[in-house]
């Protein structure tokens, strides 16, 4: 069987193929090429990236161990999952993000705060100002961690006055300072799996947000 390059970002070691060997159990890590069958006329690429993304064009969602795991294609789908979030996730929820440079931290809080009608044009990644707030149908909190250089400078931006306020609290790089964060709080893990697809891991304590896991993945079903 015709086999092709696989793309550099996928080889072994790479956290993406783990993450697509798990929503198409197709890869195993480590292979140095993809033979998943030949290119046709109809393949608009010969790269075993094209050939295999082109398998599904349609993102998924499906509750595993690890959480809720949603595969979204493009912003368009990234942007139904804010809308998604920002009308189930409970008053006064903690979000930490993680995720590594570009995985798409900022984009999913701008999501969750045009879909709560706040505007979006002011939401950018509060690098040096650390902190901003967005006003509209709900509070938008949104901390940015990466150039905090302790959990005590963390802990004196007042963090524990938002994590009791209302609306809903957005953290990146929030794995920085996990251990300053309420154990109440739901983590979303954002891989970079294509150009602009993304797996979102989203985990929440059951005994402390029962049901919102399923009310999501309800939610994204309802909307295809």
């Amino acid at each position: 069987m015709p086999t092709f390059a696989f793309p550099d970002r996928f080889r072994e070691n790479s956290p993406n193929v783990f993450a697509v060997n798990r929503i198409f159990g197709a890869i195993t890590p480590g292979t140095p090429a993809c033979p998943i069958r030949a290119a046709t006329a109809e393949d608009t690429t010969t790269s075993c990236e094209g050939i295999f993304f082109g398998m599904n064009q349609m993102g998924s969602a499906q509750i595993t161990a690890a959480g809720l795991e949603i595969l979204a294609r493009g912003e368009e789908e990234t942007a139904r999952l804010g809308q998604i979030l920002a009308t189930c996730l409970p008053e006064g929820t903690v979000v930490g993000l993680e995720g590594t440079l570009g995985a798409g931290k900022t984009r999913l809080v701008q999501a969750i705060a045009r879909a709560a009608h706040c505007d979006r044009h002011f939401v950018a990644s509060p690098t040096f100002v650390l902190v901003q707030q967005y006003s509209g149908d709900r509070l938008i909190t949104h901390i940015d961690v990466y150039r905090v250089g302790s959990i005590r400078e963390f802990l004196e931006l007042g963090v524990e006055e938002y994590f009791e306020g209302p609306g809903i609290v957005l953290i990146e790089w929030a794995d920085r300072v996990s251990e300053a964060l309420p154990q109440a709080r739901v983590t979303i893990q954002i891989s970079i799996v294509g150009e602009n697809d993304r797996l979102f891991v989203i985990q929440a304590p059951p005994d402390q947000f029962p049901g919102l896991l399923e009310r999501i993945q309800a939610a994204w079903n309802e909307q295809r």
